[in-house]
């Protein structure tokens, strides 16, 4: 299957967007952000949106290429050892964090929820366990439904139909959580909802469409490429401003299309600034960056202390705040990738191949594993 690039390098970005998110947000007091970057540091929470439409995008990709028989079963089993491995080192280490840290003890009920990636759908857990968790159990059931959709929903009518559907969907599930509990709460259930995520997932896929049927392969100028990119930085600009409140009840869904178009543009036009051995790399690792970078920034708080106490500019303070928090995310991040992520997907290859080999529990230790 052909790499595409593009999309692990704004995978990374997207994951180092998020890291300058909360390392603002998560210290009490938040640290100063010099006014230049103050807008762009407290909308980073959008990129989780990128990573939706990026995920739809690439499963999509993934699909065409394999076909066969037992496609679905080893899809899922692909999404399993890519995801669970590394989730489950973290409920282990967050379950020695939070008693030792907090002095919290998680009750079993939630432990089931979290290992079997439905706490979403549960007001007491929507969060999850691990911080920032609740993207993970959103990507989690739409893995579930994507083999379901993939195959009836491969024109843009269709697309454009299921878009509409799920964000009628969304909009009902909005009025369940109002239902179900008090405003504040039923706006922070309804947040980090799978129903509320869905319409990006589907916007994914459509960008996905558009790129297999008229870009894919198809030779295009750069100044098409060119346009999107900055057409989307723009949209993204009036984005902050608070400028696109329209058609949508929220932005949300705006900051999918926006990232859409971002996609669609680095991929005509791969500019180095998107596309780079670093971002890359950070795209090979997101997954660990994302899940690790939590609980980094919360034992950098006294790093953070320090040098905001220098008594540099606040810029100054700011970027070696960032640097020092990207340098210790990326370095443990790519330690967990390497001995955790990596050998988890080799366990999911051999899986698909024993089984594709006609593998049964009963011929362990007779057989030879599949090459």
């Amino acid at each position: 299957m052909r790499r595409l690039d593009f999309v692990d390098s704004l995978r990374g970005l997207a994951a180092i967007y998020v890291v300058v998110y909360h390392m603002v947000l998560l210290p009490d007091p938040n640290l100063l952000v010099p006014h230049w970057a103050d807008a762009i540091a407290h909308h980073g929470g959008t990129a989780v949106r990128l990573f939706f439409v990026i995920s739809a995008f690439s499963l999509c990709h993934t699909m065409k290429e394999h076909t066969g028989r037992g496609q679905v079963r080893d899809f899922y089993i692909r999404r399993f050892f890519r995801i669970a491995p590394l989730f489950y080192f973290m409920l282990v280490f967050y379950a020695f964090r939070d008693v030792l840290y907090f002095g919290v003890w998680h009750s079993p009920w939630l432990w089931l929820k979290s290992i079997l990636f439905f706490f979403n759908f549960f007001p007491d857990s929507a969060s999850g366990i691990v911080w920032a968790s609740w993207t993970i159990g959103v990507e989690m059931v739409f893995y579930a439904v994507f083999p379901l959709l993939f195959p009836r929903y491969r024109n843009a009518p269709a697309l454009v139909a299921l878009l509409f559907a799920t964000l009628l969907m969304s909009v009902v599930y909005h009025e369940y959580a109002l239902h179900l509990l008090p405003p504040k709460e039923a706006e922070l259930f309804y947040g980090f909802s799978f129903f509320r995520s869905l319409p990006c997932f589907v916007i994914g896929m459509l960008c996905w469409f558009i790129y297999d049927r008229y870009i894919d392969g198809r030779k295009h100028s750069a100044e098409l490429g060119l346009a999107l990119i900055l057409g989307s930085l723009w949209a993204f600009h009036a984005l902050l401003q608070h400028s696109m409140v329209v058609w949508f009840p929220d932005d949300y869904y705006w900051q999918a299309i926006i990232y859409s178009a971002l996609l669609l543009g680095v991929g005509i036009k791969p500019l180095s600034i998107f596309v780079n051995r670093l971002t890359r790399f950070a795209g090979k690792a997101s997954y660990s960056i994302y899940l690790l970078h939590p609980s980094t920034i919360l034992f950098l708080f006294p790093v953070y202390r320090w040098i905001y106490g220098l008594g540099f500019p606040v810029t100054v303070s700011f970027l070696a705040s960032y640097a020092v928090t990207l340098t210790a995310v990326i370095s443990l991040s790519a330690l967990t990738y390497r001995w955790i992520e990596k050998p988890g997907m080799r366990l999911g290859k051999l899986l698909i191949a024993r089984l594709s080999a006609g593998y049964s529990p009963s011929r362990v230790g007779t057989t030879a594993p599949a090459p």
